[in-house]
C-alpha cells in the first residue's frame, strides 16, 4: 500500500479513471448484448415472417419478366384512348402495386419498362416521370403493402385488417389518377399523345395471357385473407409459391439463375 502512495497524485487519478472507465464499459456492454437479444427474440416471432415472404414475392415477379408482359396487356386495352399509354401505366402501377408490396420496387420496374416506352410515343419526360413517381406510391396502401404490415407488428393491430382496408382506398386513387390524366390528355394532347397503333380484338385477348398469373396472386392473397383462409404470413407463402411457378413457366431456360438472382438481390425499401 506504502508504494501506491509513492506515485505521483496525476498516475493515481489516472489509473483510478481508467478502472471507472473500463467498469462502465463492461456495462454498456452487456446493455448492448441485452438489448439485441430482447430485439432478435422479438423480430424472431412468426407474424415477422410476412415481411420477407412479400419481398421475395416482388423479387420473383421482376424476375420472371412478366411485368413486361403486362404492360403489353394493359397498353393493348387502353391504349386506345386519349393519354392511353399513360392510363396504361397506372393500370400496370396498380398491378405491379398488388404484388410488390414496396413503391421503391413499383417505380423501378415501372421505370425499366414504361418509361422509354412513352418517350418513344413523345410523351413529355417530365411528364412521363412525374406520372410513375405519382402511381409509385399506391403500393403502400394496395396489399400486400410491407409498410402496412410492420405499422401493424408495431401497434399490435391486426395485419389483415389493415391490409384489406388499404385495397379500396388503392383502387379508388387508380381511377381518379386515370379520370385526372384522361382530362389533361384533353386539354394538352402535345404532353399525353395518343398512341397511334390499333390492337385488334386477337392481340387483346393473346396480350391477356400476361395478367392471368398476376390475377391468380392478388385474388389468392386477397381472397384468403379476406376468406380467413390465411394469415398474413401464410398468404405471403402462398405468393410466393405463385410467383415461382411464375418465374419458371416464363423463363425456363433462365429459372435458376433467375433464382439466384432474387434470392441475392438486396430488399427495395417498403416505403
Amino acid at each position: 500500500m506504502d508504494a501506491i502512495y509513492q506515485y505521483p497524485r496525476a498516475h493515481k487519478q489516472g489509473a483510478l479513471y481508467s478502472c471507472v472507465l473500463v467498469e462502465e464499459h463492461q456495462a454498456g456492454l452487456k446493455a448492448a448484448i441485452g438489448t439485441a437479444v430482447c430485439s432478435l427474440h422479438h423480430v424472431a416471432e412468426y407474424n415477422y415472417a410476412v415481411f420477407p415472404l412479400f419481398i421475395l414475392m416482388g423479387e420473383l415477379v421482376s424476375a420472371s419478366g412478366i411485368v413486361g408482359t403486362l404492360f403489353d396487356a394493359t397498353q393493348a386495352w387502353l391504349g386506345r384512348f386519349r393519354g392511353g399509354l399513360g392510363i396504361a401505366v397506372i393500370a400496370m402501377g396498380t398491378a405491379i402495386a398488388a404484388i410488390t408490396g414496396s413503391s421503391f420496387a413499383s417505380a423501378a420496374m415501372m421505370t425499366r419498362v414504361a418509361f422509354p416506352e412513352m418517350i418513344k410515343h413523345k410523351y413529355d419526360p417530365a411528364a412521363a416521370a412525374g406520372l410513375i413517381a405519382a402511381v409509385s406510391p399506391m403500393a403502400v396502401l394496395i396489399p400486400p403493402s410491407v409498410l402496412l404490415a410492420f405499422y401493424g407488428t408495431v401497434t399490435n393491430e391486426s395485419i389483415a385488417k389493415l391490409l384489406l382496408a388499404g385495397f379500396i382506398p388503392g383502387l379508388l386513387s387508380a381511377a381518379v389518377y386515370m379520370l385526372l390524366l384522361y382530362i389533361l390528355a384533353v386539354r394538352q394532347p402535345q404532353k399525353w399523345p395518343t398512341v397511334a397503333r390499333t390492337f385488334t380484338w386477337r392481340e387483346r385477348f393473346v396480350s391477356s395471357r400476361g395478367i392471368v398469373p398476376i390475377a391468380v396472386m392478388i385474388l389468392t392473397i386477397l381472397g384468403g385473407l379476406y376468406r380467413g383462409v390465411f394469415t398474413p404470413s401464410e398468404a405471403g407463402a402462398a405468393g410466393s409459391v405463385i410467383a415461382l411457378i411464375t418465374m419458371v413457366v416464363y423463363q425456363r431456360k433462365q429459372s435458376g439463375r433467375a433464382m439466384i438472382t432474387s434470392a441475392g438481390n438486396p430488399p427495395a425499401p417498403p416505403a
